[in-house]
């Protein structure tokens, strides 16, 4: 058994976690539409340095799974883009929330919107014993995070994780106490920035160059990412300067692409720039890139000791 915490507005202070679950525990944080809610890069970084590994669970509503299939793509393809930002590997999944009782059968279309998008391999489940009992006996979901309410003091066979407490006090913050049961591969779900429990290290590389990564830090630094035209539709942008503390981060951002090649003259580069600001408090940033883009240059506008991640989708 693992010990681990779950907690989504009130942040127990990083040593308080560290303290608690100890070297190689966990920790379940959100991904939503609330960023005010949801972990970040720079708070999964904080707990690998201390040797605590995370967890991602999506939810919005309380009953948001009721919302059938095409609500399970949309909200696949949210986690997967919060995924991308996180620098979560690729092989890891998502656990989706059905955060009431329920016994499966009125939230089945929503979970098989979510692997319409995302695959078996990458959607787990959080919620009472008749619905992870439902969903994974269906093959709808390879992980199983389970609470003891709506549980009737019954686990599932197969639990990832249990959540055992409500409400327990750690740091002065209220939070939840969860235990990991991991299977033979030692895998319950874990993850830190770009290393995964089951093979280390997911650069989620595009040739030499990376899928995401992180801006460069200080006042006008520049960040340069070549791409293959029309490989890539968009670019997104995401930053942690709430959890920091700091002004909203702001960039500019210049597109090089090539004119067509005529019988007077070979194709030349072209570029357009224009400034983006980009606040925790507020959505992230997407840029829709046109479709023969080749290079991106991107220079930090602020004092520049934001963290703000960017990713290729």
């Amino acid at each position: 058994m693992i010990r681990g915490l779950d907690f989504a507005w009130a942040h127990v202070p990083l040593d308080a976690v560290a303290k608690y679950v100890g070297n190689g525990g966990f920790v379940c944080r959100y991904g939503s539409d609330d960023l005010s809610k949801d972990l970040s890069w720079a708070e999964a970084k904080a707990y690998a340095s201390r040797g605590v590994w995370s967890v991602l669970v999506y939810e919005t509503t309380a009953n948001r799974a009721t919302a059938g299939f095409v609500a399970g793509q949309v909200d696949a393809a949210k986690a997967k883009a919060r995924a991308k930002l996180l620098h979560m590997p690729d092989d890891r999944p998502v656990y989706f929330a059905v955060d009431f009782d329920s016994a499966g059968p009125n939230v089945l279309q929503y979970f098989k919107g979510l692997v319409d998008v995302l695959g078996t391999h990458r959607v787990g489940v959080y919620g009472g014993l008749r619905v992870c009992e439902y969903l994974y006996n269906l093959g709808l979901v390879k992980y199983v995070w389970q609470t003891y309410a709506w549980s009737a003091g019954a686990w599932a066979k197969v639990t990832h994780i249990r959540q055992v407490k409500n409400d327990i006090i750690v740091g002065g913050v209220g939070c939840d106490a969860d235990e990991a049961y991991p299977d033979l591969l030692g895998d319950y779900g874990q993850w830190m920035p770009d290393i995964s429990p089951l093979a280390h290290t997911h650069p989620q590389e595009v040739d030499d160059d990376m899928a995401y990564n992180e801006l460069r830090l200080g006042h006008n630094a520049v960040t340069v990412i070549k791409v293959r035209p029309g490989e890539f539709t968009t670019l997104d942008f995401g930053c942690d300067n709430g959890i920091q503390g700091l002004p909203p981060a702001v960039i500019r951002v210049a597109l090089q692409h090539h004119t067509p090649g005529t019988v007077s003259g070979p194709a030349t580069p072209v570029w357009g720039a224009f400034t983006e600001t980009i606040d925790s408090k507020k959505d992230p940033v997407m840029i829709t890139l046109p479709s023969n883009v080749q290079l991106i240059s991107i220079r930090r506008e602020d004092a520049g000791d934001v963290h703000v991640g960017w990713s290729l989708g």
